[in-house]
């Protein structure tokens, strides 16, 4: 199991009370019972945080209330790494954020055979 960082962060108006939540789902079981909710942390009026365990890459479903317009913007690290950011603009007051999150496993090396060009005169 690998220990992950999140946070979220927003830039709003504060014409509505944010809220945040967050579920992960590892892909390892073959059914909808491994989704778990993570419990984060409020920083601040606008930053979200978590820390939590994943083993091998993982489902994201993030439920954020808003106003229309804010910026938001996630992270998910796992020790220095960071593994995914991304952030855009929410367009209604209720959103979901989907995405998968891949680790930094290294991929085994495929040999290369030499294939030559034959040119045509």
């Amino acid at each position: 199991m690998t220990v992950h960082q999140f946070t979220l962060k927003l830039e709003s108006a504060a014409e509505i009370e944010p809220q945040v939540r967050m579920w992960i789902d590892s892909q390892q079981s073959s059914d909808l019972a491994s989704e778990r909710e993570v419990s984060l942390i409020r920083e601040d009026e606008a930053e979200w945080s978590a820390e939590f365990n994943a083993e091998g890459p993982f489902m994201y479903r993030i439920g954020i209330v808003a106003a229309p317009g804010t910026r938001w913007s996630l992270s998910f690290r796992a020790a220095d790494d960071e593994l995914l950011y991304d952030s855009d603009e929410l367009t209604m007051t209720k959103e979901w954020l989907l995405g998968t999150c891949e680790t930094l496993e290294a991929l085994p090396v495929r040999g290369l055979s030499s294939v030559s060009l034959g040119l045509m005169s």
